[in-house]
């Protein structure tokens, strides 16, 4: 692999994610969506901007149920 290239190091950290997010995924969901509730709770916010995650992302979709249980208005958008 040439690292000089942009697309290989792309390759390179992609597959470095996939395989650091097999072991640390559920957490690190937990930990990112703990926080994300903490902040619209804080913010008192009403409308929200979500992604549906890819793979190698945090899993939204459990805050973007929730969310939608709570009657916020919630804008969802795909990121590929």
């Amino acid at each position: 692999m040439n690292t000089n290239h942009k697309s290989d190091f792309r390759q390179s950290c992609i597959k470095r994610l996939k395989f650091v997010a097999l072991f640390s995924k559920y957490s690190r969901n937990k930990r990112v969506i703990k926080k994300l509730k903490s902040i619209i709770q804080i913010s008192d916010a009403k409308n929200i901007l979500l992604y549906l995650p890819l793979d190698i992302e945090v899993d939204t979709t459990l805050l973007i149920n929730e969310l939608r249980r709570e009657k916020n208005s919630l804008c969802t958008i795909y990121g590929r």
